[in-house]
């Protein structure tokens, strides 16, 4: 079961492939830090440091400090990292070399720390000035993956808009933009490229017990952002007035709990906190009724914040549902991942996170 303590935890693993080989075991014993993270519409970013010398390098009958030249980390090498126990190893990251930081220290020893990131990282790297004429939010995710060569994985939008500017954006800044008027995120594995509605509504994936596998969290309850009502307007090109609303009932799930955050501000101050957007282009009554949501979702959703640490955990990623229990009935319950970060060092493999619920 997920929720119990595994047997084999004493025993985390990785696994490092370079350019679709895997790294030979003289490289790979002297690996000394694994470092896995991601955040929601943001790059996953990877490191793992290694010796390049130690204190005494005759003892070695070589000088690794060749490794430091070595084509191996060259700049843009594809790198994937599998970490998990015994015969289970997870893929965490399919990514391409970006930076190389050696330390080459007083006492003689030196390490080499290799980081990258997975391919959004491309998606940063050039401003675009440029329309889209006659096309919904999912076509223009499409062509954009298409144009990097990724892999399009986008829920369908219904919307069209005659026309809709690039203004000297990268590609994922203006597709971040366009995912935020209407509740969805961006992310890239491997080479796809994923625009897709938030995925706070799904099933729980795992299941973390404080005094188990959780080993510590520390959540926040906070009513002092909390909406009770969004209101957007705007008017399109024939003058006509559009309203969109967005209030308690139009939360895409309540996780679980019992009561909102919109609605223990109401309950506990007798008074509603209103919204309003007014300057933003709206172009229709449905695109205002979306934005006037996403922006009521997105605020609900920071009710309770939280961030723990549990025995490493490969399935523990941003953008999964995670149940956390024995904490009382206001902090126990399901949760969003926002972000992740998983660790295999001298100590065992550890994993951090941070997550988010709209309801209690």
């Amino acid at each position: 079961m997920p929720d119990e303590v595994r047997k084999d935890y004493y025993v985390p693993l990785f696994n490092i492939s370079i350019d679709g080989k895997k790294l030979e075991y003289d490289i790979a014993k002297d690996i000394i830090n694994v470092t896995y993270e991601d955040k929601l519409n943001a790059a996953d970013i990877f490191s793992f440091t290694l010796w390049v010398r130690h204190e005494k390098p005759e003892y070695f009958h070589s000088n690794k400090l060749t490794r430091i030249d070595s084509e191996l980390f060259d700049e843009g090498g594809g790198v994937e990292i599998k970490i998990g126990y015994s015969n289970d190893l997870h893929t965490m990251v399919v990514g391409e070399i970006t930076a190389l930081e050696p330390v080459f220290s007083q006492d003689g020893i030196a390490t080499l720390t290799v980081r990258g990131q997975n391919r959004y990282h491309r998606l940063r790297r050039e401003r675009r000035r440029r329309p889209f004429l006659d096309m919904s939010d999912s076509q223009i995710a499409a062509q954009i993956a298409r144009e990097m060569n990724l892999t399009p994985d986008v829920d369908h939008t219904d919307e069209r808009y005659s026309y809709v500017y690039q203004n000297n954006q990268n590609n994922i800044h203006f597709l971040k933009h366009r995912a935020a008027s209407i509740n969805y995120e961006v992310w890239v594995t491997d080479r796809t490229l994923h625009f897709k509605k938030s995925g706070s509504g799904q099933r729980k994936l795992y299941v973390l017990e404080w005094g188990k596998t959780l080993r510590s969290f520390s959540p926040r309850l906070n009513t002092f952002n909390q909406l009770s009502k969004v209101i957007v307007k705007g008017y399109n090109l024939q003058e006509k007035e559009l309203i969109g609303i967005a209030k308690n009932g139009d939360e895409i799930t309540k996780m679980g709990g019992k009561r909102t955050g919109a609605q223990a501000v109401e309950d506990a101050y007798d008074s509603d906190a209103e919204f309003a957007i007014v300057d933003r282009p709206v172009r229709s009554q449905h695109e205002a009724e979306e934005m006037a949501k996403a922006k009521y979702n997105k605020t609900t959703m920071d009710y309770i914040t939280g961030s723990g640490t549990c025995i490493g955990t490969p399935e523990v990623r941003t953008g999964k549902i995670i149940e956390l229990k024995g904490m009382g009935k206001r902090f126990s319950g399901l949760y969003y991942i926002t972000s992740s970060k998983h660790t295999i060092n001298d100590t065992g493999y550890l994993t951090k996170f941070e997550v988010k619920r709209n309801a209690a």
